[in-house]
């Protein structure tokens, strides 16, 4: 019903039908409905454009929506004998059948909560121990491997949406981007609400270099769902992640750009408004799904918001402008790693990406910050200002230039 409903109508007709709880597979094919919808979709558009006023789009939706109401009860009637069709008349003359249907949805509802389900399993250790566990194989080696839930964040403009969308082009074809090797092709789907389409469009033309040849890569942006008289679902709802079921059913890999344009019920610094979210990631993960969830720096540098975001993540992904960073460089910053359960070691490193001329160019970000407080001391700057330049303790810079001093010393003898 969704792919064929536009969101004015939308919600309204699922409730008519899920309140009679039947299963109305079949109804969303009927020409009857889909006349209606159509015609509400089209009417909807001339709305927006201010081509017919509210109160004539207002009568047009009654109108089809009654059309639809008496269409729902009289397939619903043929289902039964000729004696409950006529007692569902009675029902429907003195009380109206929705209203009677929604009644008994709530009540069995209600009723649900409190029977309780199959009893909580436990295992011992021997069985643990015995089980045939695999290990996790990598999709973004090292970064991101199976069934992750991993979270990338930065500050407005230093280049989320650049790392986003090199890295679903990288996992949807299986190649590389920075110095993360993508294992094989998987079926990604990349949802973004802030970016325009042509924007999208423009960077994977970069990042693809000409070859558009990919069939793995689904993108659904607020563009898309707007030429269709739709809205981006609220991702912090049970209905909006219902919306997108069929989409994350299909995808393997799965990229949320970002957490403030998708998730907007509820307030973003509490623990109680994210849980919605990170039940559903959790399900999706439970579902053999990797997710990548891109969100915002607050005004100090760290994850806006709850710090329970990052409770249940696997990965978290930092970007953050050099200490000597320019404007005219573009997008420059340095890739660190705040939580990592996976990878350890030189692996963990963080490095710097500088986008040039379509290329990325990737460099250790400890030698080039060690390099930087060089060339400042060099140029003849006091330690303490190259502290303030180059966004580091004093301690660092002392180090890194004793260190340096002695090495010039050792090469001289």
């Amino acid at each position: 019903m969704n792919n064929l409903t536009p969101q004015v109508v939308d919600d309204k007709v699922e409730h008519l039908l899920s309140t009679l709880n039947l299963n109305y597979t079949t109804y969303s094919e009927d020409e009857t409905i889909k006349w209606n919808v159509e015609r509400l979709n089209k009417q909807a558009k001339l709305y927006e454009q201010g081509k017919i006023t509210q109160a004539r789009f207002d009568d047009i939706k009654s109108s089809a929506l009654k059309e639809i109401n008496a269409f729902i009860i009289e397939r619903t009637k043929k289902q039964f004998t000729q004696e409950q069709q006529e007692k569902i008349e009675e029902i429907h003359q003195s009380i109206d059948i929705f209203t009677l249907g929604e009644m008994v949805y709530n009540v069995r509802k209600n009723i649900g909560e409190f029977i309780p389900g199959e009893a909580i399993k436990s295992i011992s250790w021997k069985e643990l121990d015995c089980m045939d566990l695999r290990p996790k194989n990598p999709i973004l080696d090292p970064v991101i491997k199976e069934k992750d839930l991993t979270m990338l964040y930065a500050e407005r403009g230093v280049g989320k949406t650049h790392v986003s969308l090199g890295i679903a082009w990288a996992v949807s074809t299986g190649t590389s981007f920075f110095n993360w090797i993508a294992t094989k092709p998987l079926k990604t789907l990349f949802v973004d609400g802030e970016m325009p389409l042509q924007t999208i469009r423009e960077r994977l033309r970069l990042i693809s270099r000409g070859s558009i040849t990919n069939d793995n890569l689904q993108i659904i942006s607020n563009d898309i769902l707007a030429d269709n008289g739709q809205a981006m679902p609220d991702l912090a709802t049970i209905e909006g992640q219902e919306a997108l079921q069929q989409h994350t059913d299909e995808a393997d890999f799965i990229i949320l750009d970002n957490l403030a344009t998708l998730c907007r019920t509820g307030k973003e610094n509490t623990a109680e408004s994210w849980k919605v979210t990170q039940q559903w990631l959790l399900q999706l993960r439970a579902r053999g799904k990797t997710v990548l969830v891109v969100d915002h720096a607050g005004k100090n540098g760290t994850n806006r918001g709850s710090s329970a975001k990052q409770d249940t993540l696997d990965t978290v992904i930092k970007l953050s402008k050099p200490g000597d960073y320019e404007s005219e460089q573009g997008a420059r910053f340095i890739v660190s790693y705040e939580k990592h359960r996976n990878f350890y070691g030189d692996e963990a490193n963080s490095i710097e990406a500088h986008l040039v001329n379509g290329e990325w160019n990737i460099t250790d970000a400890k030698q080039s910050l060690n390099q930087m407080i060089i060339s400042l001391s060099e140029e003849g700057l006091s330690q303490r200002d190259i502290a303030e330049d180059v966004n580091c303790s004093l301690g660092k810079v002392n180090k890194v230039l004793r260190a340096h001093k002695e090495q010039q010393s050792y090469l001289k003898k």
